[in-house]
C-alpha cells in the first residue's frame, strides 16, 4: 500500500530529488488514519455525511464517548486497519487530545493528536 506523503502542515511535498513524496505500508496506513480523524463532518463536498462530528462532540459540547466512537469508526474504515488495540482521549486545557494504537496488516502503529 502507498499514499501521497504529507508534512506536519498536511501539505504534499517533494523529495530531495524533486519527486512527489510517498509513504508506504504501515506509514501509509498511519497517515491515512490521521487524515480520517482530521476530516470534519460536512467539509467534504462529495461526502458531507462522513468525517468526525467535531462541532457536535468536541467544540460545542465535549462528549468523549461520542468522539471515541466516531474516531474508532473512522479508523476502522481505513484500508489496511485490522483493529484498534488502545484508544485514549482526554481534555487538557482547551484541547481534546487522543492517542490510538492500531493493528494493521503491516504491524502495530500509533497516532496522537489534538483538536
Amino acid at each position: 500500500m502507498f499514499t501521497l506523503a504529507t508534512d506536519h502542515n498536511n501539505d504534499l511535498f517533494l523529495t530531495a530529488a524533486g519527486n512527489i513524496a510517498f509513504k508506504r505500508d504501515i506509514l501509509a496506513v498511519m497517515q491515512d488514519c490521521e487524515t480520517a480523524v482530521k476530516a470534519q463532518r460536512g467539509e467534504m463536498l462529495f461526502a458531507a455525511d462522513q468525517g468526525i462530528p467535531t462541532r457536535e462532540v468536541v467544540w460545542n459540547n465535549t462528549n468523549i464517548p461520542k468522539f471515541r466512537a466516531a474516531v474508532i469508526s473512522a479508523i476502522l474504515a481505513v484500508d489496511g486497519v485490522q483493529d484498534i488495540t488502545e484508544f485514549e482521549a482526554e481534555v487538557t486545557g482547551d484541547v481534546l487530545r487522543y492517542r490510538a494504537v492500531i493493528k494493521t496488516i503491516y504491524g502495530i502503529g500509533s497516532i496522537n493528536g489534538g483538536l
